[in-house]
């Protein structure tokens, strides 16, 4: 059985994904979003999706990222109610979507490319 090697890049995509969530979280509680932040959640979330997703992973995360992203409003409305979650709801979504859609729509444009390619 071959085993793969284990470089930096392979490391790289998943603790991009880690970080992004880790200051989605934190600045939801803490400050709220502004362009800056939304720009380098942009970003983060761009770098998971070139270099996190592998071909037989482009379905999955494809899937799960749009059942997120048409979910995420109706999950703000759900937690506004309750009285400690409610005021940090809003940004958190707000963080995440902006960190998950771009990785999503370059993990679409290599799904495009690789059904097109043929």
């Amino acid at each position: 059985m071959a085993r793969k090697k284990k470089g930096l890049m392979t490391k790289v995509g998943p603790w991009t994904f880690i970080l992004g969530l880790i200051i989605a979280i934190a600045t939801a509680l803490l400050i709220p979003p502004n362009t800056g932040l939304l720009w380098v959640l942009g970003i983060l979330g761009l770098i998971v999706g070139l270099m996190n997703i592998s071909d037989e992973e482009v379905r999955t995360y494809l899937i799960a990222t749009i059942a997120f992203l048409v979910s995420a409003s109706s999950l703000t409305a759900i937690l506004e109610p309750i009285p400690i979650l409610g005021s940090a709801a809003k940004p958190f979504m707000t963080n995440v979507v902006v960190f998950i859609a771009p990785g999503a729509g370059i993990v679409a444009l290599k799904a495009l490319y690789m059904i097109s390619k043929d």
